[in-house]
């Protein structure tokens, strides 16, 4: 029921996984980014299941930007009855981005920086829609900080779980 290395300590002792369960696999992936995991040469599931459950999360995102540590004690907070607060960790997580100074329309690692349209080119079409009306200071302003996910959106519950 999942790769032990990035699984939560809940599907390992194959509890019924929820959403948290996604969010803790996601946040053990983004700490790999940046360097092994405590557990990353271990074979053993008892012996990982131990360590994930014994693992500050301090040590575990140490080389990690401070705000996975808050994303990881909203993490500790939920169960699978439990809404995550995505507001929070999209927060969080834009937080990252602008302190890294990442866009989302940066390339990917294996794509050629000249195949890659910039921020403003990308705004291109939603200039050409904007009216006479607006402000050319917040037709620019949006054109550098195009992002294609509303912090609304995730404040939202639309089916209410």
């Amino acid at each position: 029921r999942g790769t032990l290395r990035y699984c939560s300590i809940n599907c390992q002792e194959k509890g019924e996984q929820g959403r948290d369960d996604d969010l803790w696999c996601l946040l053990y992936m983004l700490a790999e980014l940046r360097g092994p995991l405590p557990w990353a040469t271990v074979k053993e599931g008892p012996v990982i299941l131990e360590m994930k459950k014994k693992v500050e999360l301090e040590e575990l995102l140490k080389n990690c930007p401070i705000e996975f540590i808050a994303i990881g004690q909203h993490l500790m907070t939920l169960n699978y009855y439990l809404r995550p607060n995505y507001a929070l960790l999209y927060r969080l997580l834009i937080q990252v981005m602008h302190a890294g100074n990442f866009r989302f329309s940066d390339p990917y690692d294996w794509e050629m920086k000249s195949s890659i349209p910039s921020s403003e080119e990308c705004m291109n079409d939603f200039e050409a829609e904007c009216t006479q009306t607006q402000s050319s200071t917040v037709v620019k302003k949006t054109a550098k900080e195009y992002n294609p996910f509303p912090a609304e959106f995730f404040d939202e519950d639309p089916f209410g779980f």
